[in-house]
């Protein structure tokens, strides 16, 4: 058992990445075949790895499993993307950093090309601490890092006048 993992649907089967027991952060893939209802454990191809992790995100974007930030070993907020290519199971980076600065206990999902990530413990809120930002990234190989706050208004949808405030929302962790 672990607390703080991601877990992800894809194909009929979910994804599990990360998480801690007792002290100790996982980075490792497991995954859920719900037509044989059996658990598999991933050893992706290649080197590359995301660091170990808890209370990041995750979200499928085509066939990627996209992560981003979390708490380490250290206790320390990360602020990577990382993208598991849930076909080929093998790992790649895709920011060192984006406009999310380091951040965990956030929210996040996909809609259409873009992933929505509300939320969280930063270290860029003002004051430090529970976020209410709600920010979007772009879902596509070439500006997947490309990052937009949205917190007071989407530019997509100028007609919209109501912001997180507008409607009782303040800042959220853990949720």
């Amino acid at each position: 058992a672990r607390f703080g993992h991601s877990a992800v649907s894809y194909n009929g089967k979910k994804y599990i990445f990360g998480g801690e027991k007792n002290t100790y952060l996982f980075n490792d893939v497991w995954v859920f075949d719900f037509s044989v209802e059996e658990w598999k454990h991933v050893l992706p191809k290649g080197d590359t790895l995301p660091e170990a992790r808890v209370s990041h995100s995750a979200v499928v974007s085509g066939n990627k499993m996209v992560i981003q930030g979390g708490r380490n070993k250290a206790a320390a907020l990360l602020s990577d993307v990382w993208e598991f290519d849930l076909d080929q199971e093998s790992w790649r980076l895709v920011a060192n950093t984006t406009i999310l600065g380091r951040r965990m206990g956030h929210s996040a999902s996909v809609v259409k090309d873009k992933m929505y990530v509300f939320g969280g413990l930063s270290s860029q809120s003002q004051p430090a601490g529970s976020s209410k930002e709600i920010v979007v990234m772009r879902c596509s190989a070439h500006d997947m890092a490309r990052c937009e706050d949205i917190t007071f208004g989407c530019p997509e949808a100028p007609s919209t006048t109501k912001t997180i405030a507008d409607v009782g929302l303040g800042p959220r962790y853990k949720h």
